[in-house]
């Protein structure tokens, strides 16, 4: 058992048994073979200062039955350099996952449950990261890219505000499915693709900035906007 926020360094099947903090990052995952099991406690990180909850790199751990609240918190899950697939719903408030450098993340339709003060259920910072039939709720936005030659799925996504942001980012690929309640999706990046099926937006079904290019929207369905910004939308 980890009694403790802890370095994980051997490979091995760990489970919490009581709620733990860490005054910046919780748990830094340096082996492969790895699987944390929360056991439906909480895991309180970046109490003091910036960090994650989880933070695995050229790794691919196993992260069940997790809960994580933050307070100066960057992501409750960081992966980078790897491909990893997640076990079990997440629950988190602040941002849920960051998706650094050559990160794939499949969510494998678990879900991203944000809690009270939840921010973005994932921000994608890397270079060619990706996204996988990931669902989401209770969240302010839905997906933020920042980095470049991003790709997503993402399924049965529920965000007060934006549900796909796309800026400062070059070659982002999104199919959005079964949106609902979101503000907008909008891009302020050139060479990207949105495409949407069954989603329903409260304001704008997609905005651009000047001087993006090669934006491509596609098949956005049932929209209950009121504006449409850049160009006409297809459904």
């Amino acid at each position: 058992n980890l009694t403790g926020c802890a370095n994980v360094t051997l490979a091995g099947n760990y489970s919490l048994p009581q709620n733990v903090s860490a005054r910046a990052t919780c748990f830094n995952i340096t082996a492969s073979n790895t699987t944390v099991n929360c056991s439906g406690y909480w895991v309180a990180f970046a109490q003091n200062a910036v960090g994650y909850g989880v933070y695995a790199q050229n790794v691919a751990p196993s992260i069940t039955n997790c809960t994580f609240t933050q307070t100066l918190g960057t992501a409750a899950v960081y992966f980078s350099n790897t491909t990893v697939t997640l076990a079990s719903n997440i629950s988190f408030n602040g941002n849920g996952l960051q998706v650094g450098d050559n990160a794939a993340v499949n969510c494998n339709n678990n879900w991203l449950v944000g809690l009270s003060g939840s921010q973005a259920a994932v921000n994608a910072t890397g270079v060619n990261a990706s996204l996988k039939d990931c669902r989401a709720t209770g969240v302010a936005a839905g997906v933020n890219v920042t980095g470049s030659n991003f790709n997503s799925t993402l399924n049965s996504l529920n965000a007060s505000s934006v549900c796909f942001a796309v800026s400062s980012a070059l070659n982002a690929t999104s199919q959005e499915d079964n949106f609902t309640s979101c503000v907008a999706s909008y891009s302020l990046a050139s060479n990207s693709q949105l495409n949407s099926t069954n989603s329903t937006f409260n304001h704008s079904a997609v905005t651009w900035g000047a001087g993006v290019n090669n934006l491509t929207v596609n098949h956005f369905a049932r929209v209950n906007a009121t504006k449409h910004y850049g160009a006409s939308v297809d459904g």
